[in-house]
């Protein structure tokens, strides 16, 4: 058994489904408990992006019982969150919800990524259950349940044209990308929206994640001569080692990540962040950031000693679920359901609500500012705030 806290206690069951994570609070008789389900890649490539989803939901779930639940005309409500390791896999993902839904009581699933929402997203419909998904890429007319509560990526708002207005000798740009969903979405995304700011996309390769030697595809990649490469979602590791080959193999034009990747993590991976100078990213800025983004910071780090910056987004599911509970007044998942659609809410990043994806009134999408940051001097500095679009280019 492993502790995990102090106010709250964590447990980690070993079983065919995964890891569960239970935290528990004492309640008093008048109590009711809402059990949220989460299923998140804790193990595996994408464990970071994993933890950070679980860490944040339990960080406000613990903030709300310590400050005596929520009221609701049936009582007061204390949260619980239950959560299992899927391993990306979209298969267990699905066992898992079904297991914490049926078994455990739970009355609202989380997911993390897109093949695994989209597993949840039926099952999640039928037994009318609020569906919050870390992943832009799930709206569907068909899921009424499902919300995606992370803004899509600044590929789909504009990341492309500041680079064009910004950094006018950028001309001729490609893309660097997974060989999975995500990949799939922001390569199309990256290419769109490039052409439409006036850019030559010269070059799309992809790779696959977890290869330790990506210079076949990378050697192909600089045949076209790019002047930036955009990595989007590939996340911290896999660019780190793309662009430390990148250099290795001559390489001396820029980068950008739309998909919001730490540039902290990447300049140590690369040697120093020096090697990285000029990196657009989508988010995740050093300096120059809201004020609200700081106070999260040092809320997270004084709780679990390391600060994820993945967190600050995928904290909006169970911050939009809080809301929805006060201003429904209600645990029955169907009130639930009809409160988050059109919700506003405060996300650490500013207003955000859960808007009709444009031409489909019956998918729903979130918006929110996301940040757009450069390196400069050594220090990823934000530089714009980009106003997110309710729409999706899909592949």
């Amino acid at each position: 058994m492993k502790r995990f806290g102090t106010n709250s206690s964590s447990v980690i069951l070993g079983g065919v489904l995964g890891l569960c994570w239970l935290a528990s609070w004492p309640s008093s008789a008048a109590d009711q408990e809402f059990v949220i389900g989460m299923t998140a890649p804790l193990t595996g490539p994408l464990a970071e992006f994993g933890t950070a989803f679980q860490k944040a939901t339990l960080l406000v779930v613990e903030e709300v019982n310590a400050a005596g639940g929520i009221p609701t005309k049936d009582g007061v409500v204390k949260l619980r969150l239950n959560v299992l390791d899927d391993a990306n896999s979209a298969d267990r993902g699905l066992a898992n919800i079904r297991r914490l839904v049926q078994q455990d009581g739970a009355k609202a699933a989380f997911s993390l990524s897109g093949p695994v929402a989209s597993a949840i997203a039926p099952f999640a419909e039928g037994r009318k259950v609020p569906h919050m998904t870390a992943s832009w890429m799930v709206p569907d007319p068909q899921w009424r349940y499902t919300f995606p509560i992370v803004a899509a990526p600044p590929q789909f708002s504009g990341g492309w044209s500041w680079v064009a207005k910004n950094m006018p000798d950028i001309k001729r740009v490609a893309t660097f990308v997974p060989d999975d969903a995500v990949g799939q979405w922001t390569e199309v995304a990256s290419r769109v929206n490039a052409r439409k700011a006036g850019l030559e996309v010269v070059a799309q390769e992809r790779f696959t994640r977890g290869s330790t030697d990506l210079t076949a595809p990378l050697r192909r990649l600089l045949t076209a001569d790019p002047q930036a490469i955009d990595f989007g979602g590939s996340g911290a590791g896999n660019v780190g080692l793309a662009v430390r080959q990148l250099r290795e193999l001559g390489y001396k034009g820029g980068f950008a990540d739309f998909g919001a990747t730490s540039t902290e993590i990447v300049g140590k991976l690369v040697g120093g962040i020096n090697q990285i100078e000029g990196y657009v990213s989508g988010g995740y800025a050093q300096v120059g950031l809201p004020d609200t983004v700081h106070s999260w910071e040092q809320k997270y780090t004084a709780r679990f000693g390391r600060y994820q910056p993945e967190s600050s987004d995928r904290v909006n599911g169970i911050l939009a679920l809080e809301e929805a509970l006060r201003k429904s007044g209600s645990v029955d998942p169907e009130v639930i359901r009809d409160t988050l659609a059109g919700l506003k809410f405060k996300s650490i990043w500013g207003e955000a609500a859960f808007v009709p994806m444009e031409g489909e009134k019956n998918a729903v999408m979130v918006t929110y500012p996301v940040p757009l940051c450069k390196v400069k001097d050594g220090v990823c500095a934000l530089v714009s705030m980009i106003p997110t679009v309710p729409n999706i280019i899909k592949p």
